[in-house]
């Protein structure tokens, strides 16, 4: 071969360079292949951990919010006991000294809840139990304030004594639901709660044959 002779490209070597070509192509594709797929399933077992944590951390506060909840509907029992006996004071102090001024010393008690938890965090079935036991002692709550138009104060007061002692009643039960649920042990029972059914218990005993003298759940029809 001479100095600048130009040699043809034999038809071989075109096919060889072609296949070195495609080769090199099948080889990045396929790496990138590898690569893509990898990512693929890092991302996957990043994101199931994620949402498992997430799920875990949910719980908890799920938890918190429902023995927050438990706690607040316990005291709800409680302050409703303490309450009776206090209206039974007044009751006394208005016999002793002529003077129904006695009853207005007596302070509300309120069934509150949304400020002690965050709802977000309970389930929409337990909410709506909430609901439906803040509608219902209110409801009767309004049900005496519009008997009271025909009513004195002590038997205003007899009937208000009865819707503390059943829905003080009812809130420690509930109390102990959401207990069970988050899986810790109930509350030992205190006496407050023995003494609230013992009184419902004497009251439907005493107005079997005088029905209008109960609220209206606690009733034979009701």
């Amino acid at each position: 071969m001479t100095t600048g002779e130009i040699v043809p490209h034999q038809e071989g070597d075109y096919m060889a360079d072609e296949f070195s070509f495609a080769q090199a192509i099948a080889t990045a594709a396929l790496s990138a292949g590898l690569t893509y797929l990898a990512t693929l399933h890092v991302n996957k077992k990043d994101r199931e951990h994620a949402a498992t944590l997430v799920a875990a951390v949910e719980l908890v506060h799920e938890r918190r919010a429902s023995l927050a909840l438990a706690e607040n509907l316990e005291s709800f029992c409680v302050r409703c006991s303490r309450q009776i006996d206090e209206i039974f004071e007044a009751e006394s102090d208005a016999v002793e000294h002529h003077d129904i001024k006695a009853f207005h010393r007596l302070k509300q008690v309120n069934f509150t809840y949304s400020q002690i938890c965050d709802l977000h965090k309970l389930t929409l079935g337990d909410v709506n139990t909430l609901h439906r036991l803040e509608g219902n002692f209110n409801d009767i709550d309004q049900w005496i304030r519009d008997q009271w138009l025909h009513l004195d104060e002590f038997d205003a007061y007899a009937y208000e004594k009865q819707r503390l002692a059943l829905f003080g009643m009812q809130a420690w039960d509930l109390a102990q639901q959401f207990r069970r649920k988050i899986e810790i042990t109930d509350a030992p029972k205190p006496l407050d709660y023995k003494e609230l059914q013992d009184y419902i218990e004497k009251m439907k005993n005493i107005n079997k044959e005088q029905q209008d003298n109960l609220i209206p759940p606690l009733r034979l029809d009701a």
